[in-house]
């Protein structure tokens, strides 16, 4: 199959074991899970903003 050498895939040897694919697998989770918290602060952020701003049309309405 393209991509193959030796009955590896292109990425040779990463994480090639089940227990480094579940790390990994882990690791996106845990990145994937921290960055909704943190959007869901800047969206908590800018709605504070826009009440403080005190004016209906700001510029922080088109963010």
């Amino acid at each position: 199959m393209p991509g193959e050498q030796d009955g590896q895939d292109r990425l040779g040897d990463f994480a090639s074991t089940p227990s480094q694919k579940a790390d990994a697998a882990n690791s996106i989770e845990t990145w994937d899970q921290q960055v909704k918290v943190l959007m869901g602060r800047l969206a908590s952020e800018k709605s504070s903003l826009r009440g403080a701003s005190g004016t209906p049309n700001s510029k922080l309405n088109e963010l």
